[in-house]
């Protein structure tokens, strides 16, 4: 035969193709992660809504002894339960939020062994579909099992409430925690002064108090902002560590933040609002490619503790 008959198959396409990002491809490959860890997730749901089921069990079973000592003056006991359940809420929210940050030092728990890595290499999606997909997974993953969560074991210790005491006094706290968002998008950091003397003492020492002084902005939407900046700081942290790390994650994350905060507080003892809010966004940008350059690095046979 006439080699010059032979023609080669062209790939060039399909190469550009799979290098590509394509949405509708990474919707497909989100989908199918999904269905794939659901059982992990559903697990993991009802394990931390059973944990924080008890916890806010136990705050609320606290709170009764100091609710009733201030049973001769109503309005005193109104303002110590509003605190009280104020602050719970955020206590709580902060919980939730670690277990999302736990879950962004696992990303890629779907990569530990040998044949889930070559599963997941192979799979035909570029190394940018398959990193988004992971990081969808992990962030809005997390928050929607952290929100079911929530509002479930807030269900469950409002029932406990009720059958052990045959009330609730401190009521909801996830309808607590959305009144509080919405009261400091309105109100700014006055709001923080409701939430006791830990939140309001940190706000005054931020700066954020001070921010829009003397003008006629309302800080609110600034100060939920500032705060979502930093939750996404933290988030970036600790997608880095897990991808870094290919054991332990989770712990080496949380020591390695705990040095990067304490470092940020020596070099900068001085709060400045917009400097902190700069430093935030270049280490979200940084972290993230980093992250993403090390997971594009990732070798198939790896019995070493780092990715790389």
């Amino acid at each position: 035969m006439d080699k010059h008959l032979i023609r080669p198959v062209r790939t060039h396409k399909n190469v550009i193709n799979m290098s590509n990002f394509n949405i509708s491809r990474t919707m497909r490959l989100v989908r199918w992660s999904f269905v794939e860890e659901r059982g992990y997730a559903i697990r993991t749901t009802i394990i931390i809504t059973l944990l924080m089921t008890l916890f806010m069990t136990m705050m609320s079973i606290g709170s009764e002894p100091m609710f009733m000592a201030n049973a001769s003056n109503p309005e005193t006991q109104r303002a110590v339960l509003l605190k009280m359940s104020r602050s719970f809420s955020f206590v709580f929210f902060g919980a939730y939020w670690f277990v999302i940050l736990m879950g962004g030092s696992m990303m890629f728990r779907n990569m530990q062994t040998r044949q889930q890595r070559i599963a997941y290499m192979m799979l035909p999606a570029s190394n940018a579909e398959k990193y988004v997909c992971r990081v969808v997974l992990v962030v809005l993953g997390g928050i929607l099992m952290s929100a079911v969560s929530f509002v479930v074991a807030d269900l469950l210790q409002q029932l406990f409430m009720h059958l052990i005491f045959g009330r609730s006094h401190m009521g909801s706290y996830a309808v607590t925690l959305l009144t509080t968002l919405s009261d400091i998008a309105q109100r700014g950091v006055r709001a923080f002064d409701e939430l006791g003397p830990t939140f309001s003492n940190y706000v005054s020492q931020s700066g954020l108090r001070d921010i829009f002084a003397g003008t006629s902005i309302n800080p609110g939407l600034f100060v939920i902002f500032y705060y979502c900046l930093g939750d996404l700081f933290d988030l970036s942290v600790f997608i880095f560590m897990g991808t870094l790390f290919r054991r332990h994650g989770w712990l080496f994350a949380c020591v390695i933040y705990s040095l990067i905060r304490a470092l940020i507080y020596l070099i900068f003892p001085e709060f400045n609002v917009w400097l902190s809010m700069s430093v935030m966004l270049v280490g979200i940008v940084a972290f993230t490619w980093l992250s993403f350059r090390l997971f594009t690095r990732m070798q198939v046979i790896n019995n070493k503790l780092l990715n790389i």
